[in-house]
C-alpha cells in the first residue's frame, strides 16, 4: 500500500465532516474501510459504544480538530481476539488529531464527534 500523503488525509478530514454537517455524531470505520455515519444519543451510552466496537472499549485517541473535540473508541481486546488492523482508523487519527496513533488499533474504529459524553 505504501504511506498516504497528507493530502489524502486532508480529503478524508473533509469527507469526515461531510457527515458531520448532515447533524451525524458518530462515524464508525470497519477494518475493510466501510464507512457508517449515523446519530448517537446519551441515552444509548456504553451498551451502544460496546455494541458498535464488538465488546469492552477503550479510548484509542482523544483531541480537537479546529476546536471540535473528538474522541475514538476500539475494541480494548482487538489485538487479542484477532481483529484486523483498522488502517483506515489509524490514518484518520492522526490525519484528525494530528499525531499518529500510540500503536495501531485493530476492529471497528468509533469517532465520536463533541465532549465525551460516556463518563
Amino acid at each position: 500500500h505504501g504511506s498516504v500523503s497528507m493530502d489524502d488525509k486532508a480529503k478524508m478530514v473533509e469527507f469526515f465532516y461531510k457527515f458531520i454537517a448532515l447533524g451525524n455524531n458518530v462515524i464508525t470505520i470497519t477494518p475493510d474501510g466501510h464507512v457508517t455515519a449515523d446519530h448517537f444519543s446519551e441515552r444509548s451510552g456504553l451498551d451502544d459504544l460496546q455494541s458498535r466496537v464488538g465488546g469492552l472499549i477503550e479510548i484509542a485517541c482523544q483531541g480537537k480538530h479546529k476546536g471540535d473535540d473528538w474522541i475514538v473508541y476500539v475494541n480494548e481486546e482487538g489485538l487479542l481476539k484477532g481483529l484486523e488492523k483498522n488502517s483506515l482508523g489509524n490514518m484518520l487519527c492522526e490525519g484528525l488529531l494530528g499525531h499518529p496513533a500510540h500503536q495501531p488499533f485493530f476492529g471497528n474504529m468509533v469517532f465520536l464527534y463533541g465532549r465525551n459524553i460516556i463518563e
